[in-house]
């Protein structure tokens, strides 16, 4: 399958990493080129955010309060969240193509791998 036109880099990176190792049916393909182009979106927004003139968050004066002394509500900026949806959305398309596993190095079995990690967030 050809890589689709138009896929940016962090698209193009993707689509050439995934098809290398797998085949898929023409759904697949579909669902592939969706995902390179969610990449893509995240990569776009996480330049956006990283820019040093981009304010994340900004407190501005409730004009509409009249109660005593001043209210003060915090915005956030709407990139925070499309950037959590487009990276649910991207794991969920990649979930159901099951891509994305974990391959640990040394032959250890990957469920060993995770409870290890796992166990130095515990209480």
């Amino acid at each position: 399958m050809d890589k689709p036109e138009g896929l940016e880099p962090k698209g193009e990176k993707l689509w050439e990493s995934i098809t290398s190792e797998v085949e898929l049916d023409a759904a697949g393909y579909a669902l592939l080129e969706e995902i390179c182009r969610t990449a893509d979106i995240i990569a776009r927004l996480t330049k956006k955010l990283n820019s040093k003139h981009h304010e994340w968050v900004r407190l501005v004066e409730d004009v509409g309060y009249d109660g005593d002394g001043v209210k003060v509500i915090v915005v956030v900026d709407q990139v925070l969240s499309e950037i959590r949806q487009q990276r649910l959305a991207i794991r969920q398309m990649m979930q159901h193509l099951s891509i994305g596993r974990v391959k640990v190095k040394g032959g250890k079995s990957e469920d060993n791998f995770w409870a290890k990690y796992e166990a130095q967030f515990q209480d």
